[in-house]
């Protein structure tokens, strides 16, 4: 809302330095921003994670579709 106050056409805004600078904004307490800082690490990391083992999982599936597609492995399935 406040950068569409500064709209000068229909397509280009105009924002000068002063809409920024004098704009307010609440900053936790330390406090509230470590234990937030605590809980987003471990998201962060199971994200890192998770993006780690698609990208093996992609690894092995491309090496191992054209293979199985021309029959130069095979899979055994079924009760045996």
């Amino acid at each position: 809302e406040r950068v569409v106050t500064f709209a000068t056409g229909t397509t280009v805004l105009a924002l000068p330095k002063d809409a920024i600078l004098d704009y307010e904004f609440v900053v936790p307490k330390k406090e509230i921003f470590n234990k937030f800082g605590i809980l987003a690490e471990g998201i962060f990391n199971k994200i890192i994670l998770n993006t780690k083992n698609i990208l093996s999982l992609q690894k092995t599936r491309n090496l191992l579709l054209p293979k199985l597609m021309s029959g130069k492995i095979r899979v055994k399935y079924g009760m045996d």
